[in-house]
């Protein structure tokens, strides 16, 4: 009989070696005293994260999905949520930016009632926190109108929201595709200050900048979904 999970937290990765065990050590911390997991999914990293993961395995409540090869972040999640046994689940990526500690209070946003909660970025730098900034602004005239950081790659979800629906997943922006495709009457998005990258580098380039095109817009042909909507700072 399997060990009944509360929460599971999906991390998909590509060449994060380096970052995992110190993500998986602060998770265990952070999740100490609740029954949970943590789902890497592995698209195939040359750099041996698969190999880290197994042998973080030994350890933590880890299970390892091996995809073998580069199928993007979003259908990564997404696979993630087929393998996990939690009613509650966490996306978080892997490389640090995404403070661990903050993960069970967004799983207490939704045992307190919410069906999803956002880790909503408070800081955004250079260039590309620019072009966020843009972005999520038409996000929210033209698709998910009052969610602050539609883009948010850290979040959770009451595991319910998701059943029968159908997600078509493509490049980065699974909480945007979350947004528009689920019935989630009840949004609640907590502020945080993204870390650091410790090690490797970001893996967005213009092949991820026209594949969320491509999502953008067909999820523009999407009914838009109904929500309230919180915010705490």
């Amino acid at each position: 009989m399997n060990k009944k999970i509360d929460v599971s937290v999906v991390v998909p990765t590509y060449n994060e070696a380096k970052n995992l065990p110190l993500l998986v050590r602060r998770l265990a911390r952070a999740f100490r005293g609740r029954k949970w997991e943590v789902v890497v999914v592995d698209d195939g990293s040359p750099d041996g994260t698969g190999r880290v993961a197994e042998a973080l395995a030994g350890r933590y409540p880890l299970r390892l999905v091996q995809r073998g090869r580069k199928g993007g972040l979003a259908s990564a999640v997404v696979e993630g949520w087929r393998h996990a046994r939690g009613g509650i689940l966490v996306v978080m990526d892997a490389d640090l930016q995404h403070p661990p500690e903050l993960a069970p209070e967004l799983v207490r946003c939704i045992e307190g009632g919410e069906e999803m909660a956002i880790a909503s970025r408070s800081r955004w730098e250079g260039c590309r926190g620019a072009t966020s900034r843009v972005a999520s602004a038409f996000v929210r005239v033209l698709l998910v109108p009052g969610v602050e950081d539609p883009h948010a790659g850290f979040f959770a979800i009451r595991r319910e929201m998701l059943q029968g629906v159908k997600l078509r997943p493509r490049g980065y922006k699974i909480l945007l595709e979350c947004l528009a495709r689920t019935k989630c009457p009840s949004i609640v998005e907590v502020s945080y200050s993204p870390g650091k990258r410790r090690w490797g580098k970001s893996k967005w380039g213009w092949r991820e900048g026209v594949e969320y095109l491509v999502q953008f817009f067909s999820l523009l042909r999407s009914r838009r979904p109904s929500f309230r909507l919180k915010i705490y700072g």
